[in-house]
């Protein structure tokens, strides 16, 4: 939306955001996701403090846990975090060779799995919510009642998410890049006016 606007207005906005849901590991997820504050972090604090050459476990650590600081002052932000720098270290000295060789499916399924972990210690303040929260997804506290309202409003919703889950993909840009290379203005005009009247729908 920034970017669209901000071309209305004759700006140009580098992209924040490169398709982070089909990242292969956390690492990637970093280089696709917030990309204007990664980039800060790296150039105003890891390089200063030694970067890759000097130190670099504490310095990740040190970029990690003033990231958690940056989104608030709770615990969780700060848990969140410290998880994702160790998630950072560990992929750097231990899992690299691991994850090349493993199928590409895996390593994204590894992803998602780490990344919807972090949006839970994310989306918790209160800890005792938190540790909920884990439990109930773990399955440790299988007695938990299930909540049939947002049941309810998922299956109610569930095409708008399926073509959420769609358009997480590089699937827009690959077809307007294909479009592009025969310079069929005509179709490329019609795909657009069709996302704008299904866009529309959604709120009828």
């Amino acid at each position: 939306m920034a970017i669209g606007l901000g071309r209305m207005f004759g700006f140009h906005y580098h992209e924040n955001f490169n398709h982070p849901y089909i990242s292969q590991s956390i690492t990637d997820f970093w280089r696709r996701w917030h990309m204007s504050l990664s980039g800060f972090f790296k150039d105003y604090v890891y390089i200063p403090l030694g970067g890759n050459r000097h130190h670099q476990v504490r310095n990740i650590l040190v970029v990690w846990g003033l990231t958690g600081l940056w989104h608030g002052a709770n615990w969780n932000f700060i848990i969140w975090g410290f998880y994702f720098g160790l998630l950072l270290i560990l992929e750097k000295f231990l899992l690299a060779n691991i994850l090349k060789v493993i199928p590409r499916a895996f390593r994204h399924l590894y992803a998602i799995f780490f990344i919807m972990l972090g949006w839970g210690i994310f989306y918790f303040t209160d800890m005792t919510q938190l540790s909920n929260f884990f439990s109930v997804l773990f399955n440790i506290a299988p007695h938990a009642a299930i909540d049939y309202e947002l049941s309810s409003t998922v299956l109610a919703n569930i095409y708008w998410l399926i073509f959420a889950l769609i358009l997480c993909t590089p699937v827009y840009n690959t077809a307007m890049q294909h479009l592009d290379r025969i310079k069929n203005k005509q179709v490329i005009g019609l795909i657009h006016i069709g996302l704008n009247i299904g866009f529309l729908l959604k709120f009828f």
